[in-house]
C-alpha cells in the first residue's frame, strides 16, 4: 500500500487550442506554457519538502521536456528527485464549440485509466493542479482516503449559480434524465482527485457510461455537462461519496486586487490552491528558489509562499511587481 502525490500537463497544439482564463494567450507558445512549468516546480518543489515518504508521479502528453526554463532543465529535475513521468495522451477530446475553455480538462480521466490497470486497490492517490502549493505534510490526507475510499472539495455556493457553463439545479435535472433518479447532487471541484484506486475503479466505470449520454445532450445543442468537475460531481454522489472532507486540507484561495477569500483559518490548510497566481505567486517562488539556488526548511518555504502569493495580506511591493508582471506578459502575448 503505497501514497501517490500527482499533478499533470497537457500542452495543446495550435490547431486544437482553447482559452485558459487566468493566463491567456496561445496555449501552443513557449510563453504560455513557461507559466505552468513554474507552477509544476514549485508544487513538487513543496511536495518533496513536505512529503518525503511519498511517491511522486507527473503525467503529461509532452514528449521531450524543457530543457532550460529560466535556467531549470525538468528532465534533469523530476530524475534528481526521483518523480516519475508518465506519457499519456487526450482520448476524449472535446469539439472546438464545447465550451469553449480549458479542452484539456478530461485529461484527468485518462490518468484514472491509467492508475487503474497499473495500481494495486489499497494505493491512494492525491492528484492535484498544479497552481497548487503544499505548506503542510499530507499524512492526515492520506488517513482521510483510507478511511473514506474518497474524500472530495466543495464550496459553498447557490444552487442557481452558474459554473462553468451550468447551475447545480441544471446538474441535478440531468442526472435525473441520465440515471432515472432524483438526487441532491452537489457541485464538487475538481483541483483535487483523492481516492483509493479500488474507488478509482468505480469512477471510470461511470465516467464512461457519462461520457456517452453527455455527448448525445451535446449533440442535440442541448444543456450538458462541460469540465471534468461536474462529471467528478455526478459520479461521487453515484458511488455514494457523500463528504467534503478534503475542505479539511485544501482551498481555492483567490488573491486578486478585488477578490481576496483568504483569511488567517486558512494559514492551517494542508494545500493552498492558488489560481490567481499562475502567472505571478509561482514564478517570483520559482525565481527565489531556482535561480538563488537556496535550499529551505519548512518554516522558511512557508514564509517565502506568504510573500510570494500574497498570504495572508497583501503588501506593497507585491501589488507593484503583479501590476508589471502581467502588463509585461499581455505585451509579449500580443
Amino acid at each position: 500500500m503505497n501514497n501517490y502525490i500527482c499533478s499533470w500537463l497537457f500542452v495543446e497544439d495550435e490547431e486544437d487550442s482553447s482559452f485558459y482564463p487566468q493566463v491567456g494567450g496561445k496555449p501552443s507558445s513557449e510563453k504560455f506554457q513557461k507559466v505552468y512549468w513554474k507552477c509544476i516546480y514549485d508544487f513538487y518543489y513543496s511536495s518533496l519538502l513536505f512529503n518525503k515518504e511519498d511517491k511522486h508521479i507527473f503525467f503529461t502528453n509532452v514528449k521531450e521536456l524543457p530543457s532550460n526554463v529560466d535556467g531549470v532543465n525538468f528532465n534533469e529535475f523530476f530524475n534528481c528527485n526521483e518523480i516519475e513521468i508518465v506519457n499519456l495522451n487526450l482520448t476524449y477530446k472535446t469539439p472546438k464549440d464545447w465550451f469553449g475553455a480549458w479542452r484539456n480538462q478530461f485529461y484527468i480521466f485518462d490518468i484514472l485509466a491509467y492508475i487503474e490497470k497499473k495500481y494495486e486497490d489499497s494505493d491512494k492517490f492525491l492528484i492535484l493542479d498544479s497552481d497548487c502549493v503544499f505548506v503542510k505534510k499530507s499524512d492526515e490526507i492520506f488517513e482521510d482516503i483510507d478511511t473514506n475510499k474518497v474524500i472530495a472539495y466543495s464550496e459553498a455556493t447557490p444552487l442557481d449559480y452558474r459554473m462553468n457553463g451550468i447551475t447545480t439545479i441544471e446538474m441535478r435535472q440531468l442526472y435525473e434524465k441520465f440515471y432515472n433518479e432524483k438526487s441532491d447532487v452537489i457541485y464538487y471541484g475538481g483541483e483535487i482527485l483523492a481516492a483509493k484506486v479500488s474507488s478509482i475503479k468505480l469512477i471510470n466505470e461511470q465516467y464512461k457510461f457519462l461520457w456517452k449520454v453527455n455527448f448525445e445532450q451535446y449533440t442535440k445543442k442541448d444543456i450538458k455537462l462541460t469540465e471534468e468537475a461536474h462529471f467528478l460531481s455526478m459520479i461521487y454522489h453515484k458511488i455514494g461519496v457523500n463528504n467534503i472532507v478534503a475542505n479539511n486540507y485544501i482551498k481555492r484561495m483567490w488573491t486578486t486586487f478585488k477578490f481576496n477569500t483568504v483569511n488567517k483559518e486558512d494559514l492551517n490548510l494542508v494545500i493552498w490552491h492558488l489560481p490567481a497566481e499562475k502567472k505571478t505567486g509561482f514564478k517570483y517562488m520559482f525565481n527565489k528558489i531556482s535561480k538563488k539556488k537556496i535550499n529551505l526548511n519548512e518554516e522558511d518555504f512557508v514564509n517565502l509562499a506568504k510573500r510570494c502569493m500574497g498570504i495572508y495580506k497583501r503588501n506593497f511591493l507585491k501589488t507593484v511587481l503583479d501590476v508589471i508582471w502581467l502588463v509585461k506578459y499581455k505585451i509579449e502575448s500580443n
